[in-house]
């Protein structure tokens, strides 16, 4: 018996043979990445269906949170509808008032983007400087 690096019995495997095996840690050639493109763009072309976009997904955050309750329950209800956005609609009805506020931060987040962290605005000040005058005059005729 031979022990390997670790007290391991056998052959290491290393990354090259990982990714020849098709295992992970492997690294994702080229043409591996044009052929995952293409089965996305054949897959939707078989059902007719658009890609999304980022920008199209925050359209879409912006609206579902403009509509009321009766506008999301039809929405919810809607089998033509792209199931991202049922499921969304879902969340934003529920009775459970910390999950409701927990989903639509995160589309605010995701539609607006984070908010940045507000300034300090504590800054300590010296005081102002007054001048007064040396002298003072007095008017004893008014």
């Amino acid at each position: 018996m031979s022990l390997k690096h670790g007290n391991r019995e056998g052959a290491r495997i290393t990354n090259a043979d990982a990714a020849a095996k098709g295992r992970k840690g492997g690294l994702v050639t080229a043409a591996r990445r044009r052929e995952d493109k293409q089965r996305r763009a054949d897959l939707m072309a078989l059902f007719k269906i658009e890609p999304l976009s980022a920008e199209l997904v925050r359209n879409a955050y912006s609206v579902l949170l403009a509509m009321n309750v009766k506008q999301l329950t039809e929405l919810a209800k809607n089998e033509n509808m792209p199931i991202f956005l049922r499921r969304k609609a879902r969340l934003l009805l529920q009775q459970d008032d910390i999950l409701a506020s927990d989903v639509t931060e995160t589309m605010l987040d995701r539609a607006f983007g984070k908010p940045k962290q507000a300034l300090d605005m504590g800054i300590a000040q010296k005081p102002p400087i007054t001048i007064l005058p040396d002298e003072v005059i007095v008017d004893q005729d008014g």
